[in-house]
């Protein structure tokens, strides 16, 4: 084979490696990062922007329709939503966010920055059946709940803060890893009202600094509910967990992440942990961590059949113990 005929081999097999690199790569790798929208104003008028500039009916009175515009800009892809700017916190009035699938499809949504509403009616943000999204940010509704959700939310960082319900989880899925969600009053902190709801807890503090419980498992909620494998549940004089149905699972499994169920309840209405429908609704097994009452109340009680409904490993620390555990 002669000079030129190698040159010309060579440069096949440059072109030919080329191409083929470029097919494979499915933007798995060093990929952008998604588009950040940023929105400003007040309850009076709000504006997003992508990149410095507003994007295409992103600025008006109704933050419902600055959202859809968002949608609709982004296209199906994900996204970062950012609320104020610079530190300052995007107050809604009596506005609320509601981030779901009609009239578009959102991509996977994150969260950041502050956003307030004293909406007593509604939730701060509602998120929608099929949309997911992860929360670092500051959600607060000084009137109503601050979060319901029937899709798929993680809550890695942050605060959920609300004056009734922190959290609603409807036909949904709550993931939260770190953060704090805190409510007062005799609502309760998170609550959970369908067959399909789940929390999955691993990190942070859900607390209630009243009367109310810090979780509420209702009776239509079916298998299991809640798994608890890190971070601190609760309450005040209300239970930390108040159950009506579903399985409970608490563990401790994240080195250097305790898990720590806790009220001061006095009564044994008040436990740290109820199980307050007859039986067989309800189930709690306690494979490890810390189950305490501090108010010299019952750390775990359930109506009727009480050794067949709960399951205590002896890694679990209970705070009193109740003598028909043993």
């Amino acid at each position: 084979m002669n000079n030129k005929h190698k040159l010309f081999v060579i440069i096949a097999m440059v072109v030919v490696i080329s191409f083929s690199m470029v097919s494979c790569d499915t933007g798995g790798g060093d990929s952008d990062p998604p588009p950040l929208y940023i929105i400003t104003g007040s309850g009076a008028s709000f504006t997003a922007t992508r990149g410095g500039a507003a994007i295409p009916d992103g600025s008006g009175v109704i933050i419902a329709n600055v959202i859809s515009a968002i949608r609709s800009h982004a296209g199906g892809i994900d996204v970062t939503i950012q609320f104020g700017s610079n530190g300052e916190n995007l107050n809604l009035g009596t506005g609320t966010v509601s981030l779901n699938n009609t009239g578009g499809t959102w991509g996977h949504i994150t969260l950041q920055g502050s956003i307030s509403s004293s909406n007593g009616g509604s939730s701060a943000i509602t998120v929608g059946n099929g949309v997911s999204v992860i929360s670092t940010g500051t959600i607060t509704n000084t009137s109503g709940s601050g979060l319901n959700n029937s899709g798929t939310v993680q809550i890695s960082d942050g605060t959920v803060q609300a004056n009734t319900a922190a959290i609603f989880i409807q036909a949904g899925q709550l993931t939260f890893s770190g953060g704090e969600i805190i409510s007062g009053g005799s609502s309760s902190t998170i609550t959970m009202s369908n067959a399909a709801s789940r929390l999955n807890m691993s990190g942070g503090t859900v607390r209630n600094t009243s009367t109310g419980a810090a979780i509420a498992i209702q009776s239509a909620v079916q298998g299991d509910a809640v798994i608890i494998s890190g971070g601190t549940v609760e309450a005040g004089s209300g239970s930390a967990i108040n159950s009506s149905n579903g399985h409970i699972i608490i563990s401790e499994d994240h080195p250097g992440t305790p898990t720590i169920i806790r009220s001061s309840g006095t009564t044994g209405s008040n436990s740290t942990i109820r199980l307050a429908a007859s039986a067989p609704n309800g189930t709690l097994e306690i494979k490890s961590g810390k189950v305490e009452n501090t108010g010299g109340g019952v750390s775990i009680s359930a109506n009727g059949s009480q050794a067949t409904r709960v399951t205590a490993l002896p890694a679990a620390e209970i705070i009193p113990r109740p003598e028909w555990l043993d």
